[in-house]
């Protein structure tokens, strides 16, 4: 969509069988130098609130990031897709010649889902409130079921050595774009890449006072139900391949 639209009159003649407007007039359908891209990034802007523009800031930081929203689409019981989205996903070196690729989840410290309950299906409605989870754990869980399983991780070992090697050819192109040694050592198979089993979980937004109160307790929940937390007062903080994993990536 082009961001100057809202300046214009939001309603459009219809005629019973069509619309009288323009495509060109109200989104980007040929890309000009210096012109279309700013106005992407205008109209992106509008849709990232301070939990993505967190992400943006942590994936910036790191050159081994190598995607954002990844989408597991699968079918539900009654056949419907679903394509719930992991936020991050950065290549980690365990090993001489060994490398994992971890996904996380980022979370604002305000984010409902740390504090409340999960929702379920509408057929499960009966279900009394102490078997419900908190919805971030819910969710986290749901990725590591899907990226444990034996198929989803060679198509995602494939698909991902697929990634890098894109990312070393796009860097060719343009020597403003360099790629990280571990992503070309990856795309050359000098590096056997594997899918770590959990799902990290990023906090971030809080102050010293709430790390201390709430923030602390709530990471103690978390841990205690087993969920991998790394929590940090901004997303500037973070830094996915310098060692904030330590020794938790196990």
């Amino acid at each position: 969509m082009k961001p100057d639209l809202e300046k214009k009159d939001p309603y459009v003649s219809f005629d019973g069988k069509t619309f009288n407007i323009d495509p060109a007039d109200i989104v980007n359908t040929e890309y000009e130098s210096k012109l279309t891209l700013p106005q992407l990034i205008k109209t992106a802007a509008r849709f990232a609130g301070p939990e993505k523009s967190g992400v943006h800031k942590i994936a910036r930081k790191e050159p081994k990031v190598v995607d954002l929203e990844i989408a597991f689409t699968k079918a539900g019981e009654n056949g419907d897709l679903s394509a719930p989205r992991v936020d991050i996903a950065v290549l980690l070196q365990v090993k001489p010649g060994k490398a994992e690729l971890v996904f996380c989840e980022a979370k604002c410290a305000d984010n409902p889902e740390l504090w409340g309950l999960e929702k379920l299906p509408k057929e499960a409605k009966s279900l009394r409130p102490p078997e419900r989870l908190t919805a971030v754990i819910a969710r986290v869980r749901k990725y590591e079921h899907d990226i444990q399983a034996k198929e989803t991780q060679e198509s995602l070992i494939e698909g991902y050595v697929g990634v890098c090697r894109n990312m070393v050819e796009i860097s060719s192109q343009s020597p403003a774009r360099p790629v990280d040694d571990l992503v070309r050592q990856v795309a050359e198979g000098k590096v056997e890449l594997s899918i770590h089993p959990h799902v990290f979980l990023l906090i971030y937004d809080f102050g010293k006072d709430e790390k201390k109160g709430r923030i602390k307790e709530k990471r103690q929940q978390l841990e205690e139900a087993g969920i991998k937390i790394i929590a940090k007062g901004t997303a500037e903080d973070f830094q996915l391949g310098g060692g904030v994993f330590g020794v938790s990536l196990r």
